[in-house]
C-alpha cells in the first residue's frame, strides 16, 4: 500500500507540474511578427512587398529578383535596413556617346608684298574647309536623355 500511495503522490505531482507549466506558458505575451510593407519603384512600375523579417535594401532587391546596372542610382543606399512604409527607388542610368563632325572654314590672310601694287592681289596658297569631330557623352536616366557633356578638347 505504501508503494501505491507514493505512486499516486508522484502522479499528482506530475499532473500539478504540467498544469503549472501550462499556466506559465499561457501567461507569456504572444510574440507578434513585425510586418514591413516596402514599395519598389523601378522600370516604370511600382510594386509592394511584405516582409516579416528586417533585411537590407540590397537583400530586398535580390529577393525582388531585380538586377542593378553599374551606373544605376538606388535610394535609399543598399546598406539601409528596410522599415515599414519604405519606398525604394531605382533610377536606371545608361550612357551614350554621340559624335558629330563640324566644318572649320578656312581663312584668308593678306600679306603685303613689295612687288605688287596696293590694289593688286595674288593667290599664294589655296585653302579649303577643314573638319573636326566633337564627341559628347549623354547620360540617360530612366529613358530620358540628360545634359550633354563634351568629351575631351579638339
Amino acid at each position: 500500500m505504501k508503494d501505491f500511495v507514493s505512486t499516486m503522490v508522484m502522479t499528482w505531482r506530475s499532473v500539478w507540474l504540467v498544469v503549472v507549466l501550462m499556466l506559465v506558458a499561457a501567461c507569456q505575451p504572444a510574440v507578434e511578427e513585425a510586418s514591413y510593407l516596402v514599395s519598389l519603384v523601378a522600370d516604370g512600375r511600382e510594386r509592394t512587398f511584405e516582409y516579416s523579417v528586417p533585411v537590407t535594401v540590397e537583400e530586398f532587391l535580390v529577393d525582388a529578383d531585380l538586377e542593378l546596372g553599374e551606373q544605376d542610382r538606388i535610394n535609399p543606399p543598399l546598406f539601409t535596413q528596410i522599415s515599414d512604409g519604405m519606398r525604394v527607388t531605382i533610377v536606371r542610368v545608361t550612357e551614350e556617346i554621340e559624335c558629330i563632325e563640324e566644318e572649320i572654314p578656312y581663312t584668308q590672310q593678306l600679306v603685303p608684298n613689295e612687288g605688287l601694287q596696293s590694289d593688286e592681289e595674288r593667290l599664294a596658297q589655296s585653302g579649303q574647309n577643314g573638319a573636326q569631330e566633337i564627341c559628347y557623352r549623354i547620360l540617360i536616366e530612366d529613358g530620358v536623355p540628360g545634359a550633354r557633356s563634351q568629351i575631351g578638347q579638339p
